[in-house]
């Protein structure tokens, strides 16, 4: 089958150098050029750049190749050298991975030095007011499925970074850690906890790490007792953010796994009743019990992580999560109402995925 998809792709490679000439032709007489009309009327047209920034807009823009040409030259460099364009590396058996997991840069000691401050200076700041911090390091995918990897390696730093940090962070005796990477490991045989396509966990995942973090609460309640009980919801077909990455386009046929199916789940109170809705103005405020901050992992219902907690601690969780914004900032942003409340909760549970450490923080 790779013989074959090789020469298809070398002979697809071919024709379009071939062809060039007479689709340049065509789109040099097409309307849309001519409409352009961007050729420079004078010398100074050609000196000055003019000319090759029109043209670079109306490539851009108008140039009927462009989508077929990326995505033939994307199709080569997947099956050819087995890589994608920047942002993602191609493993092996349909894996893909975010390329921020194979990363070690210069200054990766200081920013990792300035994340575990900002941890630190969390923690000190949650105790003061009697809040208890349970953190949760999630290890990259490359950790857990190093074998899916290929002929790309981790960096030793990399590595070594999950160890490493949950070392560092226990030395901080008022806080408290899931060890994350060690359930997702003992999980790994019977069942996925990682999606190929996604840099996020699946839901068999979230489960794992929700069930590790319940270990750390001694008071949960009975299961004749429950608050909530689990539903599942409508399957979804889920085409995984590294696939942008890749965008083989009519290509596609290329890849192994194209879509990967999910399976959300929702906790629902099990005392849903006309009552619910019925509001006492007059009572007291109450504080949360419990609140979950982080990344994408804990806000994106598709992976079901606030349900599992839910479902594993019987209690509610307020989700403070935040998309696309990393592990510090969602952070930064609970502070500010924290600082301000006189009715703190309980516990903060804290999301933080590892590859994040590497870069330079940014508050």
């Amino acid at each position: 089958m790779n013989t074959i998809a090789n020469r298809l792709c070398a002979i697809i490679f071919i024709i379009t150098l071939a062809m060039g000439g007479v689709f340049f032709a065509l789109v040099a007489n097409s309307a849309k050029y001519q409409k352009a009309s961007f050729a420079p009327q004078t010398r100074d047209g050609w000196l000055n750049g003019s000319f090759g920034a029109k043209f670079d807009r109306f490539y851009k823009d108008e140039f009927p190749l462009k989508e077929f040409s990326v995505t033939a030259m994307n199709a080569l460099s997947y099956q050819i050298f087995g890589e994608a364009r920047k942002g993602a590396v191609i493993g092996k058996d349909g894996w893909i991975f975010s390329d921020e997991e194979f990363t070690w840069p210069s200054d990766v000691e200081r920013n990792i030095q300035d994340h575990l401050a900002f941890i630190t200076q969390t923690q000190t700041t949650l105790s003061a007011k009697g809040t208890r911090l349970i953190i949760a390091l999630i290890p990259q995918k490359a950790s857990i499925y190093p074998e899916h990897v290929g002929r790309v390696r981790l960096p030793s730093g990399q590595d070594q970074l999950y160890n490493r940090l949950f070392t560092e962070l226990s030395k901080t005796k008022t806080l408290e850690l899931a060890d994350v990477k060690t359930a997702l490991l003992a999980a790994k045989p019977k069942q996925e906890v990682f999606l190929k396509l996604d840099t996020h966990w699946t839901v068999a995942g979230a489960t794992v790490v929700a069930s590790a973090i319940a270990k750390l609460f001694p008071d949960v309640p009975p299961a004749e007792d429950s608050v909530f009980l689990k539903t599942e919801q409508p399957k979804l077909d889920h085409a995984g953010d590294l696939l942008k990455f890749v965008n083989l386009g009519r290509w596609e046929f290329l890849l192994p796994v194209k879509s990967e199916v999910i399976v959300p789940i929702k906790a629902t109170p099990t005392n849903t009743n006309v009552d619910d809705f019925l509001v006492d103005t007059a009572a007291a405020p109450e504080a949360p019990a419990i609140v979950l901050v982080g990344t994408s992992y804990s806000a994106n219902a598709q992976w079901s992580f606030e349900s599992e907690l839910k479902l594993f601690l019987q209690q509610d969780v307020l989700n403070k999560a935040e998309e696309g914004m990393g592990f510090v900032k969602p952070m930064e942003n609970f502070l500010i109402d924290f600082s301000q409340t006189n009715l703190p909760p309980k516990t903060v549970i804290w999301e933080i995925p590892v590859r994040y450490f590497v870069t330079a923080i940014h508050l």
